[in-house]
């Protein structure tokens, strides 16, 4: 499969839970499109402020599989989940939801 970038955001954003402030991140993602089909995806990684990172609500949300908002740093919003993430460095593998 090939891919085209469309996008690389970079910036601190903020992880919502049910439209509540769970953490402040970093953010570094990539969005992508298939040039086959035409279907996008979006993935990248987020670190988690260090203030917030060994929260026990942020330790058990993050590696819950399920889906949270991420405000990018323009107020875009984004629908994802996490998985692959280091609790002691705060860094967490984000995908979209799909939806």
């Amino acid at each position: 499969m090939a891919y085209k970038i469309i996008e690389s955001p970079i910036g601190v954003g903020e992880v919502l839970k049910v439209g509540k402030h769970l953490c402040k991140v970093n953010y570094r993602l990539q969005y992508r499109e298939n040039t086959e089909t035409g279907v996008g995806e979006i993935s990248g990684e987020v670190t988690v402020d260090e203030a917030e990172r060994m929260s026990v609500e942020v330790l058990n949300a993050m590696n819950s599989g399920q889906v949270f908002t991420l405000r990018l740093a323009d107020n875009r919003s984004l629908q994802i989940f996490f998985n692959r993430g280091d609790a002691f460095t705060g860094v967490y593998h984000a995908v979209n939801s799909g939806n």
